[in-house]
C-alpha cells in the first residue's frame, strides 16, 4: 500500500470531481489549454511514474473527449496497471472502440484480414498486410486491453510489442464508437465476401 500511494499521486488520477486529471469531458480547448499549460498543440510530454510519456488530448465539436498517455517503456504498463487496479479494482477485457473508429480507413483496406482477426482471434492474417506499420497498427487495434469503467470515464491499458498506451475516454464517446464499430464490421464482412468471390473468379480463369 505504501508503494502505491506516490504512484496514485503522480499518475494524475485527481479527486473524483474531475473526469481525468483536473479536466472534465466537454471542456473547450481554450480551457484545457489553460489548465494544462499547453501551446497551440493538443499534446505535451510529461513524467509519470518516473517515465517520460506523450500525452495527447482529443477534441470534437462537444469538447474534450479523450486523454491518452503513450510510451515505449514497458515498465509503465506494470506501474500504471498496479495503480488502476488499486484504485478501480480488477479490469475487464475489451477493445478500444474509439481508437478503432479513428483508424477505420486503415481497417477498410484489409477487410478479410480484419474480420478473421476479430472473429477468430487469428493474427496470422496479418501476414497478408504488406505495410509493416499497418500490421502493427491493426494488431494493436484488435488486441484486447485491460478496461475499467467508472463515473463518466472508460480507461484502457494496452501493452503491445510496439507501444504502451493508457487511454481515457468519455464514456459517451466510447459507447457511441462501439455501436459504430459493429456497423463497420457489417460493412467489412460484405467487402470480404465480395473480395473472396472476385478471387474465386480469378482463380477459375487460370484453368
Amino acid at each position: 500500500m505504501l508503494i502505491l500511494v506516490p504512484f496514485i499521486m503522480v499518475l494524475s488520477l485527481y479527486p473524483q470531481e474531475h473526469d481525468i486529471r483536473k479536466l472534465d469531458w466537454g471542456m473547450s480547448f481554450e480551457t484545457v489549454k489553460q489548465v494544462e499549460q499547453l501551446g497551440d498543440e493538443f499534446f505535451k510530454r510529461e513524467a509519470l511514474l518516473g517515465i517520460e510519456v506523450d500525452i495527447r488530448f482529443g477534441f470534437d465539436y462537444r469538447g474534450l473527449y479523450s486523454v491518452t498517455y503513450s510510451t515505449r517503456g514497458k515498465e509503465f504498463a506494470v506501474k500504471a496497471g498496479n495503480v488502476m487496479r488499486g484504485k478501480y479494482g480488477d479490469s475487464t477485457s475489451g477493445l478500444d472502440y474509439s481508437f478503432l473508429m479513428q483508424s477505420k480507413s486503415i481497417l477498410r483496406l484489409y477487410p478479410e484480414a480484419v474480420v478473421t482477426i476479430y472473429e477468430k482471434k487469428d493474427f496470422t492474417s496479418l501476414e497478408e498486410i504488406r505495410n509493416s506499420d499497418e500490421r502493427k497498427l491493426i494488431r494493436n487495434l484488435l488486441t484486447p486491453t485491460d478496461t475499467w469503467r467508472y463515473g463518466n470515464t472508460v480507461a484502457l491499458l494496452l501493452s503491445s510489442p510496439d507501444v504502451v498506451m493508457l487511454s481515457y475516454w468519455s464514456k459517451v464517446h466510447q459507447d457511441e464508437s462501439k455501436i459504430k464499430f459493429f456497423d463497420l464490421m457489417k460493412e467489412l464482412k460484405k467487402m470480404a465476401i465480395k473480395e473472396a468471390e472476385i478471387k474465386k473468379a480469378d482463380d477459375r480463369e487460370k484453368f
